[in-house]
């Protein structure tokens, strides 16, 4: 069999290389037959932002925001809502928003390296796209939650050292909340979740709060979720996911060589090829990240996986494939299926009280992304998409691999409601005597409130002696992505402590899965008094 070299290229994280041994077609071959480069060819940047024709006919419900996909086309969105997606990136912040889908942007925070990955002295980074158009995108696009970076932690990535990292992060989320106050801002998602990695994150967060004497403003967290050995069996880092810049190795997992001895026993030092679909590790990852936060303080945020899927390639050669694990068996379009349908299960109902986003329902991930449509890159055999060349929505799911097909079947299954939950009730002085009544609440359903609804506020239990009405009329993002606070003024409220009970969507206007969870109680004070709830025991 004549051995031949494969180029990819692409935005995700491998490349692998070194000296791993890759079991082909019942011979070794090394690594070094099968590499796959980082960057795309050409950049997207703002000049390359493509100008949308939005159709005027969208879906007549809005999509899951649970489901989310990498898209690394100029196409236009129609086939998307076919897809049933309801958020998406393109590793870049140069998309305009659509109506029904949201746009999450990518702002690359890279380390100027020269062509051997080696950081340029003195050291520094560039911010792509400028600060200039992200301030107008900011302010074009209020409510925007950003990714500030992509795989900060590798070489070939964005590849950015933790303390710089954590200076760029600052410089973007105080622009940018300066240009739009209602901006979200979420870390870069790392290659994986491992203990190297969380190391990175322990670097950042502590460079953080030593350069700049506060806590890391993180509004959401975000992860990566891969399967891949970091280090050879011999320590040295091996080129598919390698080290985390800055760590030192600490904590790196080892790959199996190539020798089944290693795998089997799913080992906390070892990822084999074969564990690269593994529901186990994927789920270890999802705690692990879910108990970092934590253990920070941060458990009461958002966590979403921006990006994750099978990269290692499916391409047929011989009587058998391009590379096959340690057990002979081949990455093909069924494994990868079967490995998105445990996630998708996995990820829709993996809940923990002691882990989990409490507003949530415990859940410990609220947004999940598939990479991705369509690429000859690294991850296609993680395709949704046969192709890219179709404009508009595909009439059928002819235009589907069975990837595809499953993600579809996910997205779009059952009946997507929005689920409108309060949780805080406060108070503050007005004028004239007044009281400001406010009820925080999220939208944990999986689409999004788009119709008008009422936030009635009452003196009593039985809620038959209403206070004061509002009308709510924004659209309330689904997946509890965001805080919202709703205001009514209480006039000639009594002086002293009082209890108040709130219902949101007070007049059912909104289709709900759970109607039984609008109703909240809360205390209200007018008055100079100082309450302090009693804790009993």
């Amino acid at each position: 069999m004549k051995k031949r070299p494969l180029l990819f290229t692409g935005l995700s994280l491998i490349a692998i290389i070194g000296f791993a041994v890759l079991i082909v077609s019942g011979q070794s071959r090394t690594a070094e037959d099968f590499v796959l480069e980082q960057k795309p060819a050409e950049f997207p940047t703002e000049e390359d932002a493509p100008e949308f024709n939005e159709s005027s006919e969208v879906l007549n419900s809005m999509p899951s925001c649970r489901y989310g996909i990498a898209d690394l086309s100029n196409t236009p969105p129609d086939w998307m809502r076919a897809l049933g997606t309801g958020w998406y990136v393109n590793f870049s912040a140069n998309r305009s928003e659509l109506a029904d889908i949201q746009y999450t942007p990518i702002i690359r925070i890279e380390q100027f390296r020269d062509d051997n990955g080696n950081a340029i002295l003195p050291r520094g980074y560039q911010i792509k796209p400028s600060l200039d158009y992200l301030v107008a995108q900011a302010r074009t696009n209020p409510g925007r939650l950003y990714l500030v970076g992509n795989e900060v932690d590798r070489i070939g990535q964005d590849g950015t050292e933790p303390d710089l990292y954590a200076e760029a992060y600052n410089i973007v989320y105080h622009t940018l909340k300066a240009a739009d106050p209602a901006a979200r801002f979420a870390i870069s998602g790392l290659v994986q979740v491992t203990p190297n990695r969380l190391r990175y994150l322990d670097l950042v967060w502590a460079s953080y709060q030593q350069q700049f004497g506060v806590q890391m403003p993180v509004d959401v967290w975000n992860a990566h979720i891969y399967a891949l050995p970091e280090i050879e069996r011999n320590g040295v880092p091996n080129g598919i996911a390698s080290t985390a810049v800055g760590t030192n190795n600490f904590g790196a997992i080892m790959g199996s060589g190539g020798n089944v001895v290693h795998c089997g026993n799913e080992s906390d030092d070892t990822y084999c090829y074969a564990e690269h679909d593994s529901i186990t590790i994927f789920a270890n990852q999802v705690t692990a990240m879910r108990q970092w936060m934590k253990d920070h303080h941060q458990q009461n945020k958002p966590l979403i996986i921006s990006e994750y899927s099978q990269l290692y390639p499916y391409i047929l050669e011989g009587d058998g494939c391009y590379l096959q694990d340690e057990y002979g068996q081949c990455f093909d379009e069924t494994r990868v299926t079967n490995f998105m349908k445990a996630t998708h299960n996995y990820l829709e109902t993996a809940a923990d009280p002691n882990l989990g986003f409490a507003p949530d329902g415990n859940k410990l991930v609220q947004q999940w992304l598939w990479f991705g449509t369509h690429t000859e890159r690294v991850g296609h055999a993680s395709n949704l998409l046969l192709n890219e060349d179709f404009v508009g929505a595909p009439a059928n799911d002819a235009s589907l691999t069975a990837m595809g097909k499953a993600f579809k079947a996910a997205a779009t299954g059952g009946e997507l409601r929005p689920n409108i939950v309060p949780y805080f009730i406060a108070s503050r002085l007005g004028n004239n005597g007044d009281v400001i009544l406010t009820v925080n609440a999220r939208n944990t359903g999986d689409s999004h409130v788009t119709a008008p609804f009422v936030v009635t506020f009452y003196s009593n239990a039985g809620l038959t002696q209403p206070i004061a009405t509002v009308t709510i009329d924004p659209v309330l993002l689904g997946c509890a992505q965001r805080e919202y606070t709703f205001s009514a003024v209480w006039t000639g409220a009594p002086t002293g402590v009082r209890n108040v009970w709130v219902k949101v969507d007070a007049g059912n206007a909104i289709d709900e899965f759970n109607e039984n969870d609008n109703i909240l109680s809360g205390k209200a004070i007018n008055g100079n008094e100082t309450y302090l709830p009693a804790i009993r025991r």
